[in-house]
């Protein structure tokens, strides 16, 4: 089946209009667009020119609405890497997080990344990046802060030495 075409209803060009006017993702007002002008008449080639695409793409998004409709323009789910941790892990994260690093038997009052890494690897047996573990803790809720050394003692000697 070859669509140079398409017709849309009152109702489904009101649907394309708000996909391309409000969607979040970028290649799917693309493909609205393309479907769009495609119903105001021009060619697919000309189509693909103003929308900035190649010739093959917009042909496939234009006949591929014509067969399945606006499930056609959809992105399929991208797998992606699975999570290292479970969510019951995220939990108990979020518990060691919540207290002391003292009461896990660590000589340091505040959680590092670089401690949390360390913890995480004893515990559960997963080496995470700086960077992931960094992730997680703000993932959970929280946020790393850097300690601000207190340099008062610095300052009364100083003092004492003017004296």
């Amino acid at each position: 089946m070859n669509v140079y075409h398409v017709s849309l209803s009152c109702e489904q060009e009101q649907t394309l209009l708000e996909m391309y006017h409000f969607a979040k993702k970028r290649r799917l007002r693309q493909r609205a667009h393309m479907v769009l002008l495609s119903n105001q008449g021009y060619c697919q080639k000309e189509v693909a020119k103003i929308v900035c695409t190649s010739y093959p793409t917009a042909r496939h998004y234009i006949h591929a609405y014509a067969v399945y409709g606006l499930a056609a323009l959809y992105d399929s789910d991208i797998p992606g890497r699975p999570a290292q941790l479970a969510g019951w892990q995220f939990n108990r994260i979020d518990q060691w997080l919540s207290e002391s690093p003292r009461k896990l038997g660590y000589n340091q009052s505040n959680w590092t990344a670089r401690l949390m890494r360390y913890h995480i690897k004893r515990t559960f047996g997963i080496c995470l990046s700086g960077e992931t573990v960094r992730r997680v803790i703000h993932r959970v809720g929280y946020t790393l802060v850097r300690p601000r050394h207190n340099n008062d003692h610095l300052v009364d000697e100083a003092e004492k030495k003017k004296q």
